[in-house]
């Protein structure tokens, strides 16, 4: 968008439209009335084709909503995992390492785990539930915005495995004490039992299986990893990039590659989740904010809009499956905090909500994604 500011005040129309069109074609909503810097494009038939392609692309869309509401005040709740046989939500806190228990209907919350000498939990990053095993995966570091931080233990942390019913620690896989910041970002359980881990200050992918920990493996071309899937054969290792996009690490072949698809944007991604073979992700970094279904059966691969432009729909951040059903924070508000997790001065964050919907939804077109020809 900015490029084709820069465009417009150069009065390349060419340049500025063809631009223009491509963010109309990626899904994305910007709206130049009154912005004196595009003046000198907006005279002509095309410009004003243009725009109004990009504020179709601002329109509410989609089937979900809102399902409840955190009823509780801890602060930074972005992990979310369900428990099947006790038919509940989890949810943790970065900033408190509380790990709550939620009803799924009216989420009232319990307590259910908290850091203690003995379990030696920081404040909670990720979580993934191996329901088919009873286990809780948490991942949780040292870092400034736990609230209860000390210098002395920056950068400890690592994978905890919790008894899902109980909350009993059973065993800790620590990260490399290094002095240097990790921090857990998404973790993914494969059918048979491995967990994937992402470091996002490191981009390093880690595997455990059994008892043993270990860093599987780093790319260059990866800078900013947040999101992690695993296919449902245990072929591939699906990564999300912040700034680039979504990869596919191949388990068998030890091989990396960009997934793509024609005139989409894959960028600005974090929680991303792998269901009936198409994988579901949470795009907070867009405008709109959007949750896409990317189809991977075919040998083309297929972006779909689910939820965009949703008055719930604020800063989603990672979520998890029930069923056939995707639920997921849906205002994490990290925007508040600074690096240090403290909150800018005057705000109160409000209560967290969960947004849920469905990844049957088939839209039988999908005009925010319809490429544009110019008149």
């Amino acid at each position: 968008w900015e490029l084709a500011r820069v465009y417009a005040l150069r009065d390349d129309k060419s340049a500025a439209y063809d631009t223009m069109i491509k963010l109309q074609q990626q899904g994305f909503a910007f709206d130049p009335t009154g912005d004196k810097d595009f003046a000198k494009i907006s005279q002509t038939g095309a410009y004003k084709y243009i725009v109004e392609g990009l504020k179709v692309n601002g329109k509410p869309f989609g089937k979900g909503g809102v399902a409840f509401t955190i009823q509780h005040d801890a602060e930074q709740v972005e992990s979310l995992v369900w428990d099947s046989k006790r038919l509940r939500f989890l949810a943790a806190s970065a900033a408190t390492g509380q790990i709550l228990s939620v009803n799924a209907t009216t989420g009232a919350t319990t307590a259910f785990i908290a850091p203690t000498e003995e379990n030696g939990l920081f404040g909670v990053t990720a979580m993934a539930a191996d329901n088919e095993r009873g286990l809780l995966y948490v991942g949780s570091t040292s870092l400034q915005t736990y609230k209860k931080f000390d210098n002395t233990t920056f950068g400890q942390g690592g994978i905890f495995k919790f008894d899902l019913a109980t909350g009993k620690l059973i065993k800790r896989f620590n990260l490399a004490f290094d002095g240097a910041a990790h921090v857990i970002s998404a973790l993914a359980i494969a059918k048979s039992g491995e967990v994937y881990a992402i470091d996002a200050a490191s981009n390093v992918v880690h595997q455990l299986r059994g008892d043993s920990f270990k860093p599987l493996f780093n790319s260059a071309e990866m800078r900013s990893l947040r999101g992690v899937a695993v296919s449902d054969d245990h072929k591939f290792l699906y990564l999300s990039d912040y700034e680039t996009g979504i990869f596919a690490a191949s388990l068998e072949k030890n091989e990396i590659r960009a997934i793509t698809a024609n005139n989409q944007n894959l960028g600005g991604i974090d929680g991303m989740y792998f269901y009936g073979g198409d994988l579901y992700a949470l795009q907070n970094g867009t405008t709109p904010t959007r949750v896409i279904r990317v189809g991977l059966k075919d040998r083309q691969v297929k972006v779909q809009p689910l939820e965009a432009n949703k008055p719930g729909l604020v800063q989603p951040s990672f979520g998890t499956l029930r069923g056939d059903q995707l639920y997921f924070i849906s205002n994490s508000q990290r925007d508040l905090y600074d690096a240090y997790g403290v909150i800018k001065p005057g705000i109160k964050p409000e209560r967290r909500t969960v947004y849920s919907l469905s990844t049957q939804f088939a839209p039988p077109q999908v005009p925010n994604l319809a490429p544009m020809r110019r008149k």
